[in-house]
This record gives C-alpha cells, structure tokens and sequence, in this order.
C-alpha cells in the first residue's frame, strides 16, 4: 500500500480517464510522503487543469520546475498555462528555458512565437514561426501560424504562399482552408473565395461535416457582398 511508483501510476491512470478529484486525493498523499518529487507535482497540475483550477495548476506545475529545472514537460505545461492567463511574457520565458535545453522543441517555438505575437513582438514571432517551419517542415501548423501573423500586419501576397503550403500538406484542415477565403476576400477578390468553397466540397466529398462547414462559410461571403438570397 505504500509502494509509490504504483501510486503514481494509478493516478495517471485516472488522469486519463478524467477522474481528476480522485487521482488528486492519491497524489496529496504522495506529496505528504515524497514532497520533493517533481513528477507528483506535474500531474497535480494537470488535475487542477481538468478540475478548471488555472491557478492551482500554475502553482503546482511551477513546483516542479523548481525542484527540476531541466523538466521540459513541466516547462512547456506552465508556459501553456502562463499563455491562457494572457502572462505572455512569462509564457515566452519559460518556452525560451526549454529552447535553451532543445533548440528544435516544435511546441516550445509555438507557444513562444504565439506569446510573442500576442505582446504585438512580431519579427521575433515570425522568427520562431520560421524556425517550427525549419524543424518540421511537413507539418502544415507552421505555415498556418506564419500565415496568421501575416494576416494581422495586412501582408496578404506572403500569407497566401503560406497558406498554399500548409494546404498542399494537407487540404482537409478546415483553420487554413478558413484562412485562405478570408484572404481572398481581405484583397478584394470574392470571385476566388466562392471558387475555394467550391474546389473544397469536391475534396471533401466524403466529409459530410466538412461540406457543411463550407456551406457556412461560403454563406458568410455571400452576406458579406449582400447577396441575402445566395447566402439563404
């Protein structure tokens, strides 16, 4: 009954099952026995995440970080929880320390360059963006936030090469899809984004739900030029 690495696995085990008040009542005993161990702190976060306690959370994953400052998964948590609270600067802070142990951590260069977006630090965003680009350049997500970032300064030629990259990786995500209508309509050109809508119901044939997300969207452009009847 006192053996803590079966314990701390039993809590995780409820934490992924979503029993987060019962897994919590096991770690408080761990950490009453263990006070020290980083692990029981982390996952104590990540019960008072899914308890909708922020603030425990951010307190108990920071816990863990002091007592293991090389604990990226801990870092990358609190710098998640940092940017929910809108404290970018200490979201950017510690997604840099884990950049500092790994300089190619996807999730690290995200969270920062979405931070830094955030406090309007936008040649360092597009730096971070860059580099995610760099590390994975077959992941679509890069592109997109790159996207976005020049979407926001008004570069609409750049965010459509963008955007065109992430949508060759994969053209069934419906963030960039989105994206790219709303380009063609920020530069004036409606024409294009009912052709988008329609090349997009044939790709997505399949997709029921899709279809209809592009339905609505395609409404909304309609609305957005008047056109009442077609939007109907």
């Amino acid at each position: 009954p006192k053996l803590h690495a079966a314990k701390m696995l039993q809590s995780e085990l409820l934490i992924f099952r979503e029993e987060y008040q019962n897994a919590l009542s096991i770690l408080t005993e761990l950490e009453r026995d263990e006070p020290n161990a980083p692990r029981v702190h982390y996952f104590k976060g990540l019960c008072h995440i899914g308890l909708g306690n922020t603030g425990l959370a951010a307190t108990a994953v920071a816990k863990a970080v002091e007592l293991k400052p090389t604990y990226k998964k801990a870092r990358l948590l609190l710098a998640d929880i940092y940017y929910h609270q809108q404290s970018y600067e200490l979201a950017s802070n510690q997604s840099s320390e884990v950049l500092k142990l790994n300089p190619t951590e996807y999730n690290a260069l995200l969270l920062r360059g979405n931070a830094h977006t955030a406090m309007g630090k936008y040649q360092m965003a597009t730096l971070d963006y860059e580099k995610m680009i760099e590390v994975q350049p077959k992941n679509p997500l890069g592109y997109y936030r790159l996207a976005l970032l020049k979407s926001a300064l008004k570069k609409y030629k750049e965010e459509e090469d963008l955007l065109e990259k992430a949508f060759a990786i994969n053209n069934q995500l419906m963030d960039v899809f989105t994206l790219r209508v709303k380009n063609s309509l920020n530069q004036n050109n409606v024409k294009r984004a009912h052709e988008l809508c329609a090349k997009q119901i044939i790709i997505a044939k399949d997709n029921p739900r899709i279809q209809a997300t592009v339905h609505n969207l395609e409404a909304a452009v309609y609305i957005a030029t008047k056109e009442s009847d077609k939007a109907k």
